[in-house]
């Protein structure tokens, strides 16, 4: 159900006409997601950040390695070459769910979700904790990917930016909304139906723009 809820937020962003306004977009920094995601988590402001923390440089390796990640729901990211005077750069892309279905066929690597990475790092917690012959003491990861992604979800629908990463961690990226910048605008326009070659008009849409931090960009080149 939680899935379903996500995809149908993800929708509303894409959908020409959603309110908010550039004057009044406001940018979520990492402090504030930090403290935004423990209330929606009930999790403590430190197992937020550091279950955030395991999460992003997780996703990072992945992207680092070719991998596509996909966070079911919400979207995916994945690394592509963008051509530059003198040769090429990688770089992140972001694919809103409802695109996801493209950005898969385009993608060669393997996809890795934000389920396996939440198992992956609450075995890895387990077991040193095991090794050390003390309790377990782990984030709740899976409430922090749920909090994660119905946060950002929020404030998108709301048209503001939001941004990944920690003080410590550094910047995984920023998600913004058409509504924070008309950059991200799509304006209407007219194309064809890829089956009859017959002329239709496309209408305005919202979309959902994701600009790679320094960190994530230096990891993916």
């Amino acid at each position: 159900m939680k899935y379903i809820v996500f995809s149908i937020v993800m929708v509303a962003i894409m959908v020409a006409g959603v309110g908010g306004s550039t004057s009044t977009a406001h940018a979520m920094n990492k402090a504030e997601l930090i403290e935004a995601m423990a209330s929606k988590a009930g999790l403590s402001k430190a197992d937020s950040k550091k279950a955030l923390e395991g999460f992003l440089d997780a996703g990072t390796d992945a992207l680092k390695k070719g991998d596509r990640l996909s966070l079911i729901g919400f979207g995916s990211f994945s690394v592509s070459k963008r051509a530059e005077r003198g040769g090429s750069v990688n770089e992140v892309e972001f694919f809103p769910e409802v695109r996801s279905k493209g950005a898969e066929k385009r993608h060669a690597g393997e996809t890795v979700t934000g389920e396996e990475i939440v198992k992956i790092l609450s075995d890895r917690c387990a077991k040193e904790s095991k090794e050390r012959e003390g309790e377990a003491r782990c984030p709740a990861y899976e409430k922090m990917l749920d909090a994660l992604i119905s946060v950002t979800s929020d404030e998108l629908v709301r048209g503001e930016f939001v941004e990944w990463g920690t003080e410590e961690w550094g910047d995984f990226g920023t998600l913004q909304s058409a509504m924070a910048t008309s950059i991200s605008k799509r304006s209407a326009r007219t194309g064809r139906n890829p089956q009859t070659g017959k002329e239709i008009k496309i209408a305005a849409k919202n979309t959902v723009k994701f600009k790679a931090g320094a960190e994530l960009s230096k990891a993916v080149n």
